[in-house]
């Protein structure tokens, strides 16, 4: 008998029905024989208790690293994330540097300092709950591809991961990246078989939050959605649904991310969601001696790799990206079997067992805590846990070939080629934890059935290839970032925050104890100095200044910093000789210019002053204290060859503007420049301004020159007492 017709409409209706078989076709079996269906309750409840136990660790790791110096003194990258936070909190400034590193976490942080009063400690609190739900995410993840076992054995891994433990309690995005690793890969899976468009909207959103978060999010994103469109064709859905979800997708997308490339085009001048400091990155892990610029410490050594540009007369953030694309591209190019072998070398560090430092030395943070004592540790080369994840990981990569795995393998393909191309360590490698978390328990879940059903010879591949895997993960380095003792900078930064805090006490204390584990510490000698030097200890200041240049000799801003203690007690001749040689280090040394300008205005030497002045604003053109001493000049002097009436009301005008004309010296200038290009009504004026201005501040002396300059004004007369 033939079987009854379809009619059209329920065919019209099938095609747009997405079953779970529609998307898995020909595929292995996983570690379970069959994924049943969970049920609701059931999934609720393991992820409360999942979420319980990550949120107790994590919140122990807290209570016992709060004796840890950091804990409530960020260092370094955290520490810039901590100011930055701040200062939107406190002016509502959002300057250059927001835009330096992704731009979401700063401004996440500040919205949480907004609530908190610029708490640290509750920010932790709320990166612990943010990472303990990142485990729930996990078990998703994992019940959804291999089942509930799986599931559920990594979302455990995941909780128990010590680097996710240590990293969610710093101020670091760190933590949200590994939230958008897996969340991402979770919306993936979904929205292969939810049909809402709202579904597809949040997919968007979060795409844009992850992509200004960490860039490097954004190849898996585009990969991402052109797996999920085929995926929905094969499931017989029309085009035209398709079309409608990758519009609304890219709506969600750039509801996120166009506000954040116009802002940073407000403030640096690009129109991107690509931080500032991509292309340094890049060069960092991508040149001849690529040692030599990823052991450069926070300090002098950074900024002039940062400052190479500038050496070139390039001043503006597209010149500087530029400058070190066309490094990178230049090397490559050139040493093509340098580059090559240096891909080689960080795949074996990303692949290591070990946790490769570089801000931050993990294992030296392990002293402060019994959890991450137990949860991450090595023994000789040999580093847990990710040295027994990765083994397992690939197992359940490679045994459990389902095509819903296509999603969890493209990211962490992709993300794993991203960061090698940039440069490798223990952060950069995070965010790839929470898939490997549920490769190795699909993979260990995988060895146990395996012994369970003593398949002996399959358990032999099993075990030799694990030891290969470890051995390769182990056997590699040390590494040039593992060769550095990174207690002392530890110390260091944080007695650089305390000095910023005005807890100058403090910040000496902790200057002292990184100079006691290396008494050779340049940087802390010279922070120390300045620290003395808030404090009006001059002599003391010079000393360690002194103490500084004999140890970096090559260092310009040391010299630099030791002439302007020189320049407190008036030794102006050694100042002079500290500034000529601090330029002659480094010609970008824009204080150095303008110092230098000064002693030579008091010498008499004024060309030589003007150049040094002109040097300066090069560099740093919006200084209104050297837009201010130039135009003064210009404005005053005798000789008719310097004064320029027209330029120096440019210079006037422009130092008044950036200080929205509340300073009376500087609308003294202005006044002078007025008077000086014949405009005597305008001179006039703004003197009584800067008049008014003087005597609200108390500045008496000021008020009487600027009294006397307003006779002149109104005599129709200029300033010609200058040299």
């Amino acid at each position: 008998m033939a079987e009854p017709r379809q009619s059209k409409k329920n065919i019209r209706k099938s095609r747009h029905i997405l079953k779970r078989s529609d998307t898995l076709p020909n595929h292995k079996k996983s570690t379970e024989p069959e994924i049943a269906q969970t049920s609701p309750r059931r999934i609720l409840y393991v992820s409360l208790l999942i979420f319980s136990v990550a949120l107790f660790v994590r919140l122990l790791y807290l209570y016992e690293s709060s004796d840890n110096p950091t804990f409530e003194a960020p260092i370094v990258d955290a520490q810039g994330y901590d100011q930055l936070a701040r200062l939107l909190v406190g002016s509502k400034v959002m300057p250059k540097e927001f835009f330096w590193r992704g731009f979401f976490y700063p401004f996440f942080l500040s919205g949480v300092y907004l609530f908190s009063g610029s708490s640290i400690v509750f920010a932790k609190i709320v990166q612990v709950i943010l990472g303990s739900f990142t485990c729930v995410l996990v078990y998703k993840v994992g019940e959804k591809i291999f089942g509930y076992k799986t599931g559920m054995l990594a979302g455990a891994i995941a909780a128990f991961y010590g680097p996710l433990i240590f990293y969610d309690g710093e101020l670091l995005s760190t933590g949200w990246e590994a939230f958008w690793s897996v969340a991402l890969v979770l919306l993936f899976l979904k929205a292969a078989s939810v049909k809402g468009q709202w579904f597809y909207f949040v997919l968007g959103l979060c795409g844009g939050l992850s992509a200004i978060t960490r860039i490097v999010f954004l190849p898996f994103l585009i990969v991402g959605c052109l797996w999920l469109v085929i995926v929905l064709r094969r499931s017989a859905v029309g085009w035209r649904f398709i079309n409608g979800a990758v519009l609304i997708t890219t709506a969600g997308f750039s509801i996120i991310t166009g506000p954040v490339a116009i802002q940073n085009f407000r403030v640096t001048g690009m129109f991107s969601i690509q931080p500032s400091n991509g292309s340094l990155n890049l060069y960092l892990g991508n040149n001849p001696d690529t040692c030599a610029t990823l052991t450069a410490r926070p300090g002098p050594d950074y900024s002039a790799i940062m400052n190479l540009p500038k050496q070139h007369g390039i001043e503006d953030i597209r010149g500087q990206q530029k400058f070190f694309y066309d490094k990178v591209i230049s090397y490559a190019l050139a040493q093509p079997l340098s580059f090559l072998k240096g891909l080689a070398y960080k795949t074996l560090q990303f692949t290591n067992s070990r946790e490769i430092p570089n801000t931050y030395k993990l294992y030296t943070f392990r002293k402060w805590s019994l959890v991450l004592r137990v949860l991450t540790w090595k023994i000789g080369k040999f580093g847990f846990p990710f040295g027994l994840l990765l083994p397992l990981g690939v197992f359940g990569l490679v045994l459990n070939r389902w095509q819903q795995v296509v999603p969890l393998a493209a990211f962490l393909l992709l993300y794993s080629l991203s960061i090698i191309l940039v440069h490798v360590n223990d952060r950069y490698r995070l965010p790839i934890i929470p898939g490997m978390c549920v490769l190795g328990a699909c993979g260990l879940l995988t060895t146990i059935k395996t012994l369970r059903l003593k398949q002996w010879r399959r358990l032999i591949v099993i075990l030799a290839a694990s030891a290969a895997t470890v051995l390769a993960a182990t056997l590699p380095g040390p590494f040039c970032l593992e060769k550095l003792n990174y207690e002392p900078e530890l110390y260091y930064g944080v007695g650089n925050y305390r000095q910023m805090q005005g807890r100058t006490d403090e910040a000496i204390a902790n200057y002292f104890k990184a100079l006691e584990l290396k008494n050779d510490y340049s940087e802390a000698h010279n922070n120390l100095a300045a620290t003395f030097l808030q404090q009006g200890k001059t002599d003391k200041a010079i000393a360690h200044y002194v103490e500084a240049v004999r140890l970096k000799p090559s260092c310009g801003q040391w010299h630099k910093n030791l002439a302007d203690a020189m320049l407190q007690q008036e030794n102006i001749a050694e100042a002079s000789k500290e500034y000529e040689r601090a330029i002659q280090l480094n010609p970008s040394l824009a204080g150095a210019h303008k110092n230098l300008g000064d002693i030579l205005i008091r010498q008499g030497k004024i060309s030589q002053a003007i150049k040094h002045y002109r040097r300066a604003l090069q560099i740093e053109p919006d200084t209104p204290a050297l837009l201010n001493n130039l135009a003064w000049i210009l404005s005053t002097s005798k000789n008719e060859t310097i004064r320029n009436a027209d330029e120096a009301v440019l210079l006037a005008e422009r130092a008044c503007e950036l200080v929205d004309y509340k300073k009376a010296p500087m609308l003294d200038t202005l006044a002078a420049a007025y008077a000086a290009a014949g405009r005597f009504p305008e001179a006039v004026t703004t003197g009584q301004k800067a008049l008014e201005l003087a005597l609200l501040s108390g500045q008496k002396e000021v008020a009487e020159n600027i009294r006397s300059n307003l006779e002149l004004y109104k005599a129709n007369r200029a300033i010609h007492t200058g040299p």
